[in-house]
């Protein structure tokens, strides 16, 4: 009988640890975040390439069917770009640049190995 509880037992921690709790399409679908850059991460960016980072303000719009819409002001001007992105595993695709996602209280970090970009939730 107790042998019994333990097969259970380890049984049930193995489907706990086994079941993915990563990123999941969901999480963005149909939601806008507001984009912040790690200015510190962004590696072969020139100065005036990052004091046009910390100045302009960025929003990425994800839509259901996998495309979304990045909208960029910088002063009086603004310009929109579409995109297409994906989840892999525990990582996002942006026009194929990949990110790890890592999930914060306010949103989500993404870290590449050219930079690190901060989303949070637009309402």
């Amino acid at each position: 009988m107790r042998l019994r509880w333990i097969t259970v037992a380890v049984v049930g921690l193995w489907l706990v640890c086994s079941c993915s709790t990563g990123v999941r399409d969901i999480d963005f679908e149909g939601r806008r975040y507001w984009v912040t850059v790690d200015a510190d991460s962004a590696k072969g960016v020139d100065s005036s390439r990052l004091a046009q980072l910390r100045t302009m303000e960025t929003m990425y719009s994800f839509s259901k069917n996998g495309r979304g819409r990045q909208h960029t002001r910088q002063g009086t001007v603004s310009d929109d770009a579409l995109f297409n992105w994906q989840i892999i595993g525990d990582s996002l695709n942006i026009n194929q640049a990949t990110f790890a996602v890592e999930q914060l209280d306010n949103g989500y970090k993404l870290s590449s190995d050219s930079a690190v970009l901060f989303l949070h939730q637009q309402p």
